[in-house]
Order: structure tokens, then sequence, then C-alpha cells
């Protein structure tokens, strides 16, 4: 990830003075052996790398703030330093994807993504790096030891990755820079420390150098690997010591050819071509000789005597692995064989046993079609044997007619339930429930045998289901009267009028005397 900080305004006060010499590769190799690396522990420094940035950048006021939309690229400007805080951003920054670059190569043995994405770190690392170096010749404050050593880191850097990317010439190339750098910069200063440090990025430098020059062409540099290898062997807690075991074994595998190889022993010519590891164990057979006579230590001989033992322990047993193959196939060429009924049968046999070995181990993995296929496999291998006629009851060998029935038994009930789980997934039905441990209700699974044990009889079993289920009952109808708007009545309009006229005459007949008569004596309704 690119470094990208908000920009923001710092003073324009003019430095008067030089800064103090930044020594680069001590600040970076105290941080290395605090957090992680005296124990090959990446991911920790790179964490703390990440951590190193945050207080850095908030300590010049570069943080980016709460907007995280307006982060841009770090460019600071040359004139505005005022800190040498500011070269440990782009120092820290490489130094991280570095680490991170480093932790992928510890994860990504057989993983080409991962071998991408360590190759992006790098080129991220060298791009920090440069902008680093760039910045350092424009500043007419810095002195010319700090250059040097942005000089050298630059170098180192570029060298890995040249050295990732398998360009040998260019990482030689990058490495002897760095080398020679550090190599002046320990013969001019006066500081033990400084001198160790730098002495311990030389011996650093070394092996992958040498490997590069052997990619290149030069015989020469395998013996000097060894020679640092014998060196170093005494010294358990050396850092370069996996890294120069790893960087002989790829030498001697790039020795090794695919050019006929041949000893002689006891008066027979052998032949070693096919196996690149016997090869390689050849070759540093050779180099032993020459090995014992230049170091003079007893102990470094016995190391030396121990680690080809070693060697030849592991090439011994890769041997024996090859020759089983080897003689399984020299066996079946043989001219007597193809006539041998009972030997074909009992490789049949095998054959037809490993099938259902394999098919079990993927019916465990739930992969219902390859079990399938490996069953039918199984009942061919099976049917051909019995074609050739029934085996014996007893043998010497390992097929009998009891076996060969067992294993029938086994394919065929493996089949059938391959075929139903397939069947199942197929329909969507890939997590049928076992009815075994479900309580249903005999009723409603007549057709499923249920076998009863004296504990289940001792319990209520259950024959129907009390209370039974509710069912659905069809609701009460309702009714709509719709029919009086399609009915057609009679005008009567005219007949009302005449009744209403009639009863207001006879309301006018009544006089005075009605009236009241009609109150003290009530009238008649």
């Amino acid at each position: 990830m690119k470094l990208r900080i908000l920009l923001t305004t710092l003073p324009l006060a003019e430095m008067a003075n030089v800064f103090s010499t930044v020594h680069i590769l001590q600040l970076v190799k105290e941080a290395q052996q605090q957090h992680g690396l005296r124990h090959g522990d990446y991911q920790r420094y790179r964490q703390y790398c990440s951590r190193k940035l945050r207080r850095v950048r908030k300590s010049l006021k570069l943080s980016s703030g709460q907007d995280s939309r307006s982060l841009r690229k770090l460019t600071v400007d040359v004139a505005k330093i005022q800190d040498p805080k500011y070269l440990s951003l782009f120092v820290f920054e490489a130094d991280r994807n570095w680490a991170y670059a480093m932790q992928l190569k510890q994860e990504a043995a057989p993983d080409n993504r991962k071998r991408f994405h360590l190759l992006r770190k790098m080129r991220t690392a060298v791009r920090s790096c440069h902008n680093l170096e760039k910045i350092c010749k424009e500043m007419g404050n810095l002195d010319a030891a700090t250059k040097l050593e942005v000089g050298a880191y630059s170098s180192w850097m570029q060298g890995c990755l040249h050295f990732e990317a398998r360009m040998w010439a260019n990482a030689a190339e990058c490495f002897t820079t760095a080398k020679t750098i550090y190599e002046e910069l320990s013969s001019i200063t006066d500081l033990s420390a400084l001198v160790d440090v730098y002495e311990q990025r030389c011996r650093e430098i070394v092996p992958p150098l040498r490997f590069c020059q052997f990619s290149i062409g030069d015989s020469s540099a395998l013996a000097d690997l060894v020679q640092m290898r014998l060196e170093i062997s005494d010294q358990p807690e050396n850092t370069i010591l996996p890294d120069l075991n790893k960087l002989l074994t790829e030498c001697r595998q790039k020795q090794a050819n695919a050019a006929e190889l041949e000893v002689m022993w006891c008066g027979r010519k052998l032949n070693f071509s096919k196996s690149v590891r016997t090869q390689s164990f050849y070759n540093s057979l050779l180099d032993l000789e020459r090995q014992i006579r230049e170091v003079p230590e007893v102990d470094s001989k016995l190391s030396l005597y121990e680690q080809i033992l070693s060697e030849c322990r592991d090439v011994m047993q890769n041997v024996r692995e090859e020759a089983k193959g080897e003689n399984f196939s020299e066996l079946q060429i043989l001219p007597l064989i193809c006539h041998d009924e009972g030997l074909t049968n009992e490789l049949l046999f095998f054959k037809a046993l490993r099938c259902c070995c394999v098919a079990d181990v993927f019916t465990v993995q739930n992969k219902w079609l390859e079990a399938l296929a490996l069953f039918k496999r199984t009942l061919g291998y099976i049917d051909e044997i019995r074609r050739k006629g029934n085996p014996p009851a007893a043998s010497f060998g390992h097929l009998t007619s009891d076996r060969l029935k067992l294993l029938l038994m086994e394919a065929n009930k493996g089949m059938y339930c391959s075929q139903v789980k397939c069947a199942c997934v197929s329909e969507g039905k890939e997590h049928v429930e076992l009815r075994e441990q479900v309580n249903w209700p005999i009723v409603e699974n007549l057709h499923y045998f249920r076998k009863l044990s004296l504990a289940d009889l001792k319990e209520r079993v259950q024959l129907v289901r009390i209370p039974p289920n509710l069912q659905p009952v069809a609701c009460k109808p309702l009714f709509f009267d719709l029919a009086f708007n399609y009915i057609h009545f009679p005008f009567i309009s005219d007949e009302a009028i005449g009744k209403a006229d009639g009863n207001k005459d006879n309301q006018k007949v009544g006089g005075l005397g009605n009236l009241v008569r009609g109150w003290i004596w009530g009238s008649k309704r």
C-alpha cells in the first residue's frame, strides 16, 4: 500500500544548521531486533512499522485526519524539511513492504499468487527507497555519510527485488554496490556499534551475491557458499544459516543437469540420471573430499560427515521408493506373467480393494459422485475376476471366495447409498433427517419398517398422533342478497299522491267542537 498522508502547511523557516548524521541501517536493525525479526516473525515487525509510521505522522502533523477521501501521495517539500524524522517516513514505509514480502515468502511455497503479491510489495519498497534517495540528493543540509547510507540501503533493496525476480545479473550488481558502500562506511567510522552493524550487513549480502554469481555461470561460487556454511555452522543463533542452507540446496540442484551420471560399484555401472535429488547428493559427495582437506578443525570435519550422512539417508529412502515402482513395472513385463491367471486375479483384487477404500474416503467427505464412480469400478473389477472363474475357498494368496464376496457386498452397499445420496442432492434434499432418530407415529409411516427393541416396548410406542393435528375446515359461507338490484317494481307514485290528498280533506271537515271534545274526553285513534 502506498504511503499516503494529508498535506498540511509547514513553517517556512529556513534551516541554518546541517542535520546530524542519520544512521539508516542502525535505525532499521535496532527496530528489527526488538520487534520480531530476532525470531523470524515478519508479521510482528510489519505491524510495528505501521504503528511507527502513524506515530511519526502524528508528531510531524502529517496525519490524514478524519476525512480519508482527501489523502494524497507523500510529496514533501525539500525546502520545508526541519526534522530528520521525515526521512524515517520513507525508511519505515520501505521496510514495512519488505517485511510483508518476506512474510509472503515464508507462506508461499507452491502458491504463485502469493509470489506475485511478494513482487508487488518489493516494487513498492523499492519505490519508497527511490523517493528517499531523490529527496536526500536535493537536500543541502544532509552530510555525505547519510547520503551514502541511503544509497546503500536503496541498492540493497533493489538487489532483493531482482533476487526474488530471478534477475541474477542486476541483483549481483546491486548487492555489490551496497556491499562496497557498507565496507567503506565501516572503514571510516570510529563507533564500534556502527562497525558491527555494517559488517553484519556485509555478511548477509555475501550468500545471495555468490548465489547470483553461481546462477550467472561462476562455478567457484558454490565452493564459497560451502565454505561460509562451514564457518557459521558452530553459530546456531546466526540468522544467515537457514537462508544459506536453502541457497546451497538450490545451487546443487542447478548443478545437477539432465546428463547421465554413472558410478562404478563392484564392477558394475549404476545410472541414476532420473533423480535430481540423487544427482545433488552425488555432487555434494564429490565436494566432500575437498572440503575435508580445507577444514583443519576436527569439529568442522565431524559436522561435514554428519551432514553428508543425513543427506545419504534421505537419498536412500528416496531411491527405495523409486525402486518399488520400477520393480513392479519390471514384473509386469515378464513373459510368463500374462499367462498366470492367479497373479492376474490377485492384481485385479487389489485394484478393486484400492478403489473401494478410496470410495469410502470420498463417502466420508460427502463426495457422492466420485464415490459412486469408484464403487462401480470396483464392481467392474470383481466381475472381471468372476468371469475368469470362481476363486478358491482357501489360497496361499490374498484372494479367496469369502473375501471376494465380502468386497462385493461392501461395493454394492456403497454404490446404492451413493446413488440415493446423489438423488437427494439433485432434488435439493441434501439434509435428510434420519427417521430412526425421530419419534413419528407408526400409522403415518406404514411403508417404513421400524425395528423396535425391548427398551422401546417398555416405553409408550406412539401408534397415532394424540391429540391429532389440526386440519383446515371450510369456513361458513356468506350470502349477499343481490336480487333486488335486478328486479323492476311497478310505479305507484300516483296512487300514493291520491291517498295523501284524501287524508288532508278529512282533516279539514272537523270543527271547533271536535277539537274541544278531543281535549276533554279524549279522541279516538
